[in-house]
């Protein structure tokens, strides 16, 4: 019979791999919000309505520190190195080992909330070694995520107090994560060019000085000359001047 924890777990692992293949920062804080909220029902008995409070309300704190870093612009990352089928794949396989290795016997927790903290350590560990500062810090809340239930498998439910210390490392490791991708939209390689090109552009000495020289060798810089007939066949010809728009005749030979 499917219980509620092994729901639980299942939710859980689904938010990790949204999270980590999410190229956009609302689709990662959208990943671990469900990530993050649904954890503490994976363990087996489920934790006290408090315990279960405490994290939820870390959770959205957490997501909205990580949408508040990135509200001004939209921040991607990279992604998933292995696309979306290679992480389910990956995080599949990791619970099932979880689910039928036991290297703690008896299990004082639930064997979900192991198989969902091994499947979720397996897909975290990868993005730690790229330079993503939004992948990287992904994958720091997923990992603290992982050894959470992993805690409560191997150990027993956890207390509303360690509940409370989980909750300030998730909410702590979210926010680094903001700060870092603050630091990385401001610098000053990342500011679009168009930013450059509306500065005001100042007029030029020299470019006065050859208007003044076209206009004082008896151009028209602002109207083009009149083109008449040359010859007895009436043939004309365009020649571009010193200013844009100047037209002469042929000369006559």
């Amino acid at each position: 019979m499917i219980s509620l924890h092994d729901v639980a777990a299942v939710i859980v692992v689904c938010g990790g791999v949204a999270a980590l293949t999410s190229r956009d920062a609302r689709g990662v804080a959208a990943g671990l919000l469900v990530a993050m909220t649904v954890s503490p029902l994976a363990s087996s008995p489920a934790p006290s309505a408090l315990a279960i409070a405490l994290r939820a309300v870390g959770a959205l704190l957490a997501a909205y520190l990580l949408l508040t870093a990135a509200r001004a612009r939209s921040v991607s990352g990279e992604g998933s190195g292995f696309g979306l089928p290679g992480e389910v794949v990956l995080a599949g396989a990791a619970f099932c080992v979880g689910w039928w290795a036991s290297p703690v016997a008896p299990l004082p927790g639930s064997l979900a909330a192991q198989a969902a903290g091994l499947s979720l350590a397996a897909i975290a560990i990868v993005p730690l070694a790229g330079r993503d500062p939004l992948r990287a810090g992904t994958a720091i809340v997923t990992l603290i995520v992982a050894f959470s239930l992993l805690v409560e498998a191997w150990v027993g439910p956890t207390s509303p107090l360690q509940q409370l210390v989980w909750t300030g490392l998730l909410i702590g490791a979210t926010g680094a994560t903001g700060l870092l991708i603050s630091a990385k939209i401001e610098r000053p390689a990342d500011v679009p060019m168009a930013t450059q090109a509306a500065a005001p552009a100042t007029a030029s000495p020299d470019a006065d000085d050859a208007i003044d020289a076209a206009t004082a060798d008896g151009g028209a810089p602002d109207r083009p000359e009149a083109i008449k007939p040359v010859g007895a066949g009436g043939k004309t010809q365009r020649v571009i001047g010193a200013r844009e728009g100047r037209l002469r005749p042929r000369d006559k030979r």
